[in-house]
């Protein structure tokens, strides 16, 4: 459901003129962030519409690597710092593909979502918040869960029914770091389909 959130964040930030979809995502990067190029700039739309050529994960993310702990490899994201964003970007780059051809990337909307809430001088759950949930009175869809938010989440459940561990998101938050429930989900339904 995160996907869906970044997007409708960027849709609002073009209709406001705050960004253009055919702005390269470097212009909204730090410093820290920027990554080697020799190409054709990687836009916003691009990231959008998963045509980067960014991987579906960063190439740098731990658990898949074998550099950390089992006992981590079941909630990857919590140990992705930005430090390591900022060299999975300055070693792998970011140049548009002279062809691009549709691949799934989480990395691309965790990217996206950063963008954007930097534009906006907020964090991406500050963003979210501003922009999407309150004026759709979305009182439970968050990043950070407050402790009796936490008591009354559900958990999900493996293929095999024990309990999924909840994944939580050191950067790249706007791939998957928000939670809901479905009284909050039915809101935000109804709001896509009767936009009036």
């Amino acid at each position: 459901l995160t996907k869906i959130f970044t997007a409708l964040l960027l849709a609002d930030m073009v209709v406001r003129k705050e960004v253009r979809l055919e702005q390269p995502v470097r212009d909204f990067l730090t410093a820290d962030y920027q990554p080697k190029q020799s190409g054709a700039d990687v836009t916003l739309m691009d990231l959008a519409i998963h045509h980067s050529g960014l991987p579906r994960l960063p190439r740098n993310l731990a658990p898949f690597w074998g550099t950390l702990p089992a006992r981590h490899a079941d909630n990857p994201y919590a140990y992705y710092s930005p430090e390591k964003l900022a060299k999975f970007l300055k070693r792998e780059g970011l140049e548009r593909p002279k062809e691009p051809a549709y691949l799934y990337s989480n990395v691309g909307y965790g990217l996206l979502g950063m963008a954007l809430a930097g534009r906006l001088g907020l964090s991406y759950d500050e963003a979210i918040q501003q922009r999407i949930c309150k004026p759709l009175g979305l009182q439970d869809t968050k990043v950070e869960l407050s402790y009796e938010e936490r008591c009354r989440f559900l958990p999900g459940h493996t293929p095999l029914g024990k309990p999924a561990t909840v994944w939580h998101f050191a950067t790249l938050e706007g791939a998957g770091a928000l939670h809901s429930t479905l009284n909050d989900m039915l809101k935000f339904l109804q709001a896509n389909l009767n936009p009036a």
